[in-house]
């Protein structure tokens, strides 16, 4: 009998030994670790780009209802405002005033409201601007900076579309003027970025800059082997620094990326996958590492972002290292089997808060297609607060 019982405890010994080193090699169960419980965002649906003010400390972005986030609280609330829903916004450093822009729908119809921002922007009024006459309002943005002087200049930028189906281009660079035409740009526009004095677009048929706004020209430098800008769609355009050294960024949906400094040839790249680029991009900065964060498309399971590496060569900017999430990310397996599988409308690195300010690895928030709001605090979530 206690031959029995001991033979008993060694199959069960051995069952159990089975089942252990089962489970550590079994891809199965490594796939269970990598879950994530996931949070509910506190911004649900598909949230528009994520814009900012001068200093990266205020947010705002867009679901049917307007949304404000800053590094001292390190949350998100709801702005208030005298329209039914906002599906776009936009933010601008103008040279007298700082104005966040929202573009509200209703039906079939489009509006712009414009709201000063300053001490009291709470209770500042929301002013409605005039649409263009036969044209609808799709997408509005806003580019601004710093001149060589060190004065403030900036503008506001409505795309809109008429029944035709054509495209137009209308600005604002003094707050309360009204909407403009850039002469002769009819092209769709997914970006617009501020560098080096002058204002540069993504459009649906290249890369495009303007000192004055009287018009428009697109950027065609190129070779056989760097094709230029032209019959390519732009999905969005930026502006930052590497190391104090001011650099612009672009990239098109067949995966090229544009990259320009303040003097010198531009330089176009094509990434070596077969996924396309989305609208989301931004820089990002941790440590003495310096990205550019790209959000792409592909199968249900390969979406999220990649990685490009940016470094600094004699004052030069140049584009560096193409890849999967390293430097961004803690774990790349749980990138893999969170954010890894949303498609981005938008990402963006803020000043962080204090409690990020000595982080390897910094806080980012990102527009998905379909999950809400969700940010990287030591993992990709959804943004609960």
């Amino acid at each position: 009998m206690k031959k029995i019982i001991n033979n008993k405890k060694y199959i069960l010994f051995v069952f159990l030994s089975c089942v252990f080193f089962a489970s550590c090699n079994d891809p199965i169960f490594h796939q269970i670790e990598l879950e994530v419980e996931p949070l509910q965002a506190k911004i649900p649906g598909s949230p528009s780009k994520i814009v900012s003010n001068e200093g990266a400390d205020k947010l705002y972005t867009a679901n049917g209802k307007l949304w404000g986030w800053d590094n001292k609280t390190d949350a998100w609330s709801e702005i208030s405002t005298t329209f039914k829903t906002a599906r776009d916004v936009a933010y601008v450093k103008h040279s007298n005033a700082e104005v966040l822009y929202a573009l509200s729908v209703g039906g079939s119809s489009t509006k712009i409201y414009a709201q000063k921002q300053d001490a009291n922007a709470s209770n500042a009024a929301w002013a409605p601007i005039e649409s263009p006459q036969n044209y609808t309002v799709q997408s509005i943005f806003g580019a601004y900076g710093a001149t060589g002087g060190g004065a403030a200049k900036g503008a506001f930028f409505a795309c809109a579309s008429n029944a035709a189906n054509e495209f137009a281009v209308y600005y604002i660079e003094n707050p309360g003027d009204s909407l403009k035409p850039i002469d002769g740009f009819k092209e769709r526009i997914f970006g617009a970025a501020f560098f080096n004095g002058k204002y540069y677009f993504a459009a649906n048929n290249g890369v495009y800059q303007s000192g004055d706004l009287t018009a428009a020209t697109r950027i065609d430098e190129g070779t056989e082997e760097d094709p230029g800008t032209k019959d390519k769609q732009w999905m969005n355009i930026v502006s930052g620094e590497v190391k104090g050294i001011p650099v612009l960024a672009a990239t098109s949906r067949d995966g090229f990326v544009y990259l320009k400094n303040v003097s010198g040839k531009p330089s176009i790249k094509q990434k070596e996958d077969s996924y396309v680029f989305t609208s989301a991009l931004c820089f990002w900065t941790g440590g003495d590492a310096f990205y550019l964060l790209c959000g792409i498309q592909g199968s249900s399971y390969t979406n999220g972002y990649r990685e490009i590496k940016l470094t600094l060569e004699n004052g030069v900017v140049k584009l560096d290292a193409y890849g999967q999430p390293a430097a961004s990310v803690e774990n790349t397996e749980k990138y893999s089997s969170t954010i890894g599988i949303r498609a981005l409308n938008s990402i963006f690195m803020p000043a962080q808060p204090e409690a990020y300010k000595d982080a390897a690895r910094p806080l980012v928030f990102a527009s998905t297609q379909q999950n809400g709001l969700w940010s990287y605090r030591g993992i990709w979530n959804a943004a609960e607060k």
